[in-house]
């Protein structure tokens, strides 16, 4: 039935035409016949136009089969009739002599291609059927996609028709001095109200209960904004005013028509001329007159109020203007006729220019002005529009506290409110427009702080040149500081730790210069300074920065409210937390790693501020997540960060591993599979610092105190070896395994040398051997020395280092400087015999292995320092005896 009603024509065209020919074929049949005789079918001629033609039906397919090209239902019915009559004519009983002449003259059944163009024509209308079957479902699915954006549909810049409006006392004032008013000539009432501050809805509201109290009476719009032109005004409005009155006269219709043929058949000079000078020059044409006087006489038997609203005169040019306003008072100076007209008076004077000044006070009887908009009233209508929001959303929950941040956007100081920024109705629906424009771009609105976005947003709206004078080039007009975490305030920093935006005496005085040179009114400018201290006022408490870690002020976030998440390219809290329930938090560490170091920095303070921001680590995978994260983008500030972290381990080691062995496998594989991070290296300094406590040498403020349960020093030595031992396996880097090598402390002996454990000492010696000229290049395995003596330039003293002492030294001497850390005489003996080992070791190197003649030139020379240095235990190495010992 469906598929009838949509193509009734064509299917009724078809049937018509078939019955035709099925009454009429023998008739049709001798007409083709006559045709096909005059056709020399042994002709080039014929053939080359029967092979166009074949190229033309093969090639316009084919652009259907390339292109989804939906059939035109005109050419489908033309070629389902033709193929129709064709078959009608070979199979009809009486058309016996037109299968005869077919069959005599063969070449006539080059016909027949009308056979191939219909079976081609039904498989095109098949993949036209299963094509719009597609794009349906196509559609279907691109509707059920944009559904979660429904809530985003705009606002319609509506009237208001059945509720109270702010002026309502007046509009109730207004019907009741027009009650059962009929003037003798025309009345006009204004309606003065700058744009905005609701002539329409007060006009509408108008007709509304005009309508409702005095049913017997005419009232209609006229739209004279939709003219143009004098003529077309005219014209148009008498077309109005005809349609309107003669449902109540049928004496109207005639005189109307003759009286505006009348005015049209005058020039346009005359025509203006009439406008211009009013009923005095109406009354000298006597044919204008009487038409006019038809009218009026009229309009009197009706005996009615004809009211004529007039709305947006203040969208009319000067001329226009001048027209319309004649209009009222002299082509249409009827009885009982009022017109009630909404205009701004200061655009239409502004429009009219000083000739006309007090001309609008002689074309209106009365003005009425209107009063502002409440501004509880505008508040509320606000926030009812914004719940709408939130009743209509399919997006987050998130969402439902939308409402709740407007509501109280302005609870906490008394400088701003939402009448500094609209004042009307129609400049709220404007701004939910925009606003709501703009949250769509936001993936998730716990990216932002929502009470500042709300007032940039509102700024924004309302001062549209603050966002490319201001709110672009923030880093040139705002002081750029960093949060101090140890000093808990905010500080002036390098350009790579700058991270806050800060509003101070010093950037109110740049953007005020800017405001002032660009001519910005004073009471604006207040306005504006206010919404920048809300939003990047310097806070006292760093806390501030932490609880609302995604603060406009915060530089990491700025660009997300200014540009309104468009092409910011910067992770995000809803990023962040989509890692984090997936366990992938740390896979940010490889995307970040060839970002500029400024932003790299920045992306790893955020990532720590989400973990402190009390997310739920409920598994093992999720704290094995959050620990390789805080390894690669913790940067420690102070010891209260670290200690932070050495808690959170705790608690959560704890509560998630059955015991601490299986714990510290864990943490053992996160550190190995990393570089040497954040917690190889918290856990160095957790080690260091609880041997310096033991050594006494150290003075309270040079030790940090540290609080770990998880790590004491057998389990740090655990697994700084493991770490050690994996990155000798894999041939790491040298520096690296030096970086590691480093990590455990075993004991800080004689003048604060530190030892590192013996087995760590093993294990780097056997790469030494393995890696020998990697090793040497460090210069770690040469003499070091002081710079000159004051007063003596020339003199410097060579030592050996404490790395390669203690690298070589026997387990036996080790152990005794550990037992006896502040014995001079044992760490003496210590030093001897490990250059001793040294020179044992080297001297095997060279047996066993070929160098090059370099290498074997600095290991000799090395063998004859170590060599002057055991025969020498109290002589300082200086430079002259250097030199004689390893030559110039």
């Amino acid at each position: 039935m469906k598929f009838y009603t949509k193509n009734k024509q064509v299917i009724l065209t078809f049937l018509f035409i078939i019955v035709l020919a099925l009454l009429f074929n023998k008739n049709l049949a001798n007409i083709l016949l006559e045709i096909g005789r005059l056709i020399n079918y042994h002709s080039a001629s014929f053939f080359i136009a029967y092979i166009i033609i074949l190229i033309l039906i093969i090639s316009g397919y084919l652009y259907v089969f390339i292109k989804p090209y939906v059939l035109n239902k005109k050419v489908s019915l033309i070629v389902g009739i033709s193929v129709s009559i064709y078959m009608i004519l070979l199979l009809a009983d009486n058309n016996l002599h037109f299968e005869t002449f077919i069959e005599k003259n063969k070449y006539f059944r080059y016909a027949n291609i009308l056979f191939l163009v219909g079976i081609t024509q039904f498989i095109y209308l098949i993949i036209n059927i299963n094509l719009k079957k597609s794009s349906k479902l196509e559609s279907e699915k691109f509707n059920n996609d944009i559904e979660q954006f429904k809530d985003s549909s705009f606002i319609e810049d509506g009237l208001f028709v059945d509720g109270e409006i702010d002026n309502e006392l007046i509009l109730n004032r207004l019907l009741g001095m027009l009650n059962n008013f009929k003037p003798n000539s025309s009345f006009c009432v204004g309606l003065n109200a700058v744009w905005g501050h609701g002539k329409s809805s007060f006009l509408k509201r108008f007709e509304y209960k005009y309508r409702a109290t005095s049913a017997n009476n005419i009232i209609f719009w006229y739209n004279i904004w939709k003219n143009r032109e004098s003529t077309a005004i005219i014209e148009n409005f008498f077309d109005e005013l005809k349609n309107n009155l003669t449902p109540h006269s049928g004496e109207l219709s005639n005189s109307i028509d003759c009286y505006v043929e009348a005015i049209l058949a005058l020039s346009s000079s005359q025509t203006q001329t009439i406008l211009n000078a009013g009923n005095k020059l109406l009354s000298q044409d006597k044919t204008l007159e009487t038409y006019y006087n038809e009218i009026n006489e009229s309009i009197k038997k009706i005996d009615k109020q004809v009211v004529i609203i007039l709305d947006d005169l203040d969208r009319l040019e000067k001329n226009e203007i001048l027209s319309s306003l004649k209009l009222i008072r002299t082509l249409s100076d009827f009885n009982n006729v009022i017109f009630i007209a909404g205009y701004d008076r200061s655009y239409i004077t502004k429009k009219l220019g000083p000739d006309y000044k007090g001309y609008i006070d002689k074309i209106f009887n009365v003005e009425i002005n209107f009063l502002p908009s409440d501004r509880n009233l505008l508040s509320q209508f606000l926030i009812n529009e914004i719940e709408k929001i939130e009743n209509n959303s399919n997006r987050n929950e998130v969402d439902k506290t939308l409402s709740e941040s407007f509501k109280n956007l302005f609870s906490n100081f008394n400088d701003l409110s939402y009448s500094d920024f609209f004042s009307t109705y129609r400049g709220v629906k404007r701004f939910i427009n925009e606003f709501k424009f703009n949250l769509t771009f936001l993936e998730n609105i716990n990216d932002v702080q929502l009470d500042q976005y709300i007032l940039l947003k509102l700024c924004t709206y309302k001062f549209r040149f603050t966002q490319n004078l201001i709110f672009n080039d923030l880093d040139k007009l705002l002081t750029l500081k960093s949060v101090d975490k140890v000093n808990e305030k905010l500080q002036f920093a390098s350009f790579e730790n700058q991270n806050i935006y800060v509003f101070d005496k010093e950037a109110k005085e740049k953007i005020n210069q800017l405001l002032e040179k660009n001519k910005i009114d004073p009471e604006d400018v207040i306005i504006i300074n206010a919404v920048l201290v809300s939003l990047f006022s310097e806070r006292n408490d760093i806390q501030y920065y932490e609880d609302r870690n995604t603060a406009i002020s915060k530089i990491y976030y700025t660009e997300l409210y200014v540009k309104n998440d468009i092409a910011t390219g910067k992770y995000k809290v809803s990023k962040f937390q989509e890692l984090f329930e997936s366990n992938e938090l740390h896979s940010i560490g490889s995307e970040i790693e060839d970002l500029p170091s400024q932003l790299k920095g920045q992306i790893k303070n955020e990532i720590m501020n989400f973990i402190f921001s009390k997310v739920k680590i409920d598994s093992v995978d999720r704290f094995i997540d959050v620990l390789k994260t805080i390894n690669f983008s913790m940067i420690s500030y102070s010891i209260s960060e670290d200690n932070k972290i050495l808690s959170l381990i705790d608690e959560k080691s704890n509560e998630l591993f059955n015991s601490d062995e299986k714990f510290i496998e864990s943490f053992e594989a996160i550190l190995v599979e990393a570089k040497i991070g954040y917690l190889a290296n918290l856990i160095s300094e957790v080690n260091i610092n609880e041997k310096r406590t033991i050594n006494g040498t150290y003075s309270a403020s040079s030790i940090a105190n540290y609080s770990s349960s998880t790590f004491n020093d057998r389990t740090i030595k655990r697994v700084s070896l493991k770490i050690l031992n994996e990155l000798i396996d894999k041939s790491a880097n040298v520096d690296i395994i030096l970086n590691a090598y480093h990590l455990y402390t075993q004991a800080i002996v004689q003048d604060k040398k530190i030892f590192r454990s013996f087995e760590a000492n093993e294990l780097v010696k056997k790469d030494i051997w393995n890696r020998f000229e990697n090793y040497i290049d460090t210069g770690l395995l040469d003499y070091s020395h002081d710079g000159p003596t004051v007063g003596f330039e020339d003199i410097r003293y060579y030592y050996p280092p404490h790395f390669f002492i203690q690298i070589f030294s026997t387990k036996q001497t080790y152990q005794t400087v550990i037992e006896n850390p502040l014995k001079k005489s044992v760490f003496n003996l210590y030093v001897e015999m490990g250059c001793a080992s040294y020179i044992t070791f080297l001297r095997d190197y060279l047996s066993n292995n070929e160098v090059s003649n370099e290498i074997e030139l600095k290991v000799n020379n090395m063998i004859s320092l170590l060599d002057y240095t055991i025969a020498n235990p109290n002589t300082k190495l200086i430079d002259d005896v250097y030199v004689q010992i390893v030559g110039s």
